[in-house]
């Protein structure tokens, strides 16, 4: 499964502008149409640690997916805007 992506905030601002500190990775991603956000989490707790109770309602009110991978907290965040899209 193909999911465009882009890292942006900390990490991103550390390497193409001034390094700051961050404890966290910022992720924009976009699914392709066919590509249900259901089983993208279903698919995700074979490879992270899930920090919300209810992921789909948390996707649904923040359009955040907050992971931790090896210790590393991740913000898979949605991207929903035309712009966003174009960004990725």
């Amino acid at each position: 499964m193909n999911i465009s992506y882009m890292v942006f905030g900390g990490i991103a601002n550390s390497v193409y502008g001034n390094p700051r500190q961050t404890f966290d990775v910022d992720i924009k991603f976009s699914l392709e149409s066919k590509y249900k956000m259901e089983q993208f989490v279903e698919d995700l707790k074979s490879i992270a640690i899930l920090l919300s109770d209810e992921p789909i309602q948390f996707i649904k009110e923040t359009n955040v997916i907050p992971i931790e991978i090896d210790d590393v907290r991740v913000d898979l965040v949605v991207a929903d805007l035309p712009f966003e899209i174009d960004a990725i």
